[in-house]
């Protein structure tokens, strides 16, 4: 009540300023007064809206929990052969065939009833005491086409099926409160693009790194598994991308705006009065303008994905390396920086560590939020969660002592095919020459035939158009 009266008078004195004239004043704060009464007296009646915006959000986080709890799950590891002639290029249609499998809710019973949500894919390299071992997860109605894709383009590729008991996440106990009782040191973090621009500007691609021999090319993979390789026998470093098809075209538009306002700090009017006073507006470009521009197009020309960056790092005690964790996955990724373009950068809030904030102020409940955050990320890696687009979603994600909420929107960025395929891919001819990558010892002659697309052998009939 008291800070109500304090406003009355703050705005009494200045409209008193104003006008000059109390009678006038007292007019216009008995209106006021009356209005807050009036908006007071039908609370019922704008509650009403407000709690049924609420329940709607609330229902569709849970309907949409549920879709994805349910979803069946297929992961294979990719056993590599000796020598691959194939570029990241390769890859980048792989990722293309993925974008393809894209799906949507397309009615309100889908939407409202089912929870229906685009579904992801999960792209992993992860390092066993410096053992590097590639896999791929996807949903298992999906699975079959992303197997055509993985033989269409890498033909003597081996693809070994795990069962959900010998996933490599159950290495380690379920929680992180377990992993911690080993007792293990625990580090993890999320990689983001660039806080300070749109997700549109490109990073630096494997294309920039090709050259016309095929024995100078450069292997964009290389830092990262070098970075795996280093690992130490009690040492593991699990790394995931997670990636889920954009859907509908505002990753376009929001491209296209982007480019307009490139253009327009580039614009020079020219003014001329020799036939009266006519405008003339002209573009002149910068170099490095004319570089954006055609980045940016470039990327949003191509099959895109909301995508998360996510790794763990887990050792003995004695072993730590705290700069080994923070910095070892953030410069593999950064060899693709570029100052003009973008680039990846540390998440502080989705990470473990507890910062200190303005270097003045200590950390408040420090060993509290550590373990809240070591718990989040820990659960985040084992479910493969990708963050999810509602606002009400994202609450109910929120922890105690996690102050660090606002990880979850700045965490999901969006790349294209050829980034991903910049990050991961099959490692070339020159790469394979480590001894740390798990390989297949025997070639394969190719995919086996008759590879069911749609399904086992006999469940073909149940395709549209097809008579049983």
């Amino acid at each position: 009540m008291g800070g109500y009266t304090g406003t009355v008078k703050s705005i009494r004195g200045a409209l008193t300023v104003i006008f000059m004239d109390n009678s006038t004043v007292s007019q216009i704060l008995d209106g006021i007064a009356s209005f807050r009464s009036w908006i007071i007296g039908i609370w019922w009646l704008w509650m009403f809206p407000l709690l049924f915006l609420a329940a709607r959000s609330l229902w569709l986080a849970y309907v949409r929990e549920w879709y994805r709890r349910h979803l069946a799950w297929s992961m294979f590891e990719l056993k590599i052969p000796r020598e691959i002639l194939r570029s990241p290029r390769a890859m980048e249609q792989v990722l293309a065939s993925i974008y393809a499998l894209i799906n949507a809710p397309g009615n309100i019973k889908e939407t409202w009833w089912d929870g229906e949500v685009t579904k992801w894919s999960s792209l992993e390299l992860v390092s066993f005491g410096g053992e590097i071992r590639f896999f791929m997860r996807a949903t298992k109605d999906n699975w079959p086409m992303v197997q055509a894709a993985l033989y269409s383009h890498y033909p003597d590729l081996e693809l070994v099926e795990i069962s959900e008991e010998e996933d490599y996440i159950h290495r380690m106990p379920p929680t992180a409160d377990e992993v911690l009782k080993i007792p293990r040191r625990l580090f993890g973090s999320e990689s983001i693009l660039d806080p300070n621009k749109s997700d549109v500007y490109p990073i630096r691609t494997y294309i920039d790194f090709e050259e016309s021999e095929e024995d100078f090319r450069l292997d964009t993979l290389a830092t990262m598994l070098e970075v795996l390789g280093k690992c130490g026998p009690q040492e593991e470093l699990w790394l995931q991308i997670l990636i889920r098809p954009v859907v509908g075209d505002w990753w376009k538009k929001e491209g296209e705006a982007e480019i307009e306002a490139i253009k327009k700090r580039n614009t020079t009017s020219i003014v001329s009065s020799e036939f009266g006073e006519t405008q003339m507006t002209r573009l002149y470009p910068g170099f490095g303008d004319a570089e954006l521009i055609k980045g940016i197009d470039k990327k949003i020309a191509k099959p895109a994905f909301e995508s998360v960056i996510r790794y763990l790092y887990m050792t003995a005690p004695e072993a730590y390396n705290g700069n080994f964790a923070r910095r070892g996955i953030a410069s593999a990724l950064n060899q693709h920086m570029s100052k003009a373009f973008n680039q990846f950068d540390y998440n502080k809030g989705a990470a473990t560590r507890v910062d200190y904030h303005f270097k003045l102020i200590p950390p408040i409940f420090p060993k509290h939020r550590y373990l809240a955050r070591q718990r989040k990320i820990y659960r985040h890696y084992r479910e493969r969660y990708i963050y999810p687009q509602t606002f009400a979603e994202n609450i109910l994600e929120v922890k105690g002592f996690h102050f660090g909420i606002w990880g979850w929107k700045s965490s999901r960025m969006v790349l294209n095919t050829e980034e991903l395929a910049t990050i991961y891919h099959l490692p070339t001819k020159p790469v394979m020459s480590s001894q740390l990558i798990r390989k297949v010892e025997a070639r394969k002659i190719g995919p086996p035939m008759g590879l069911a697309i749609y399904g086992e052998e006999g469940e073909r009939a149940d395709l549209p158009g097809l008579q049983k």
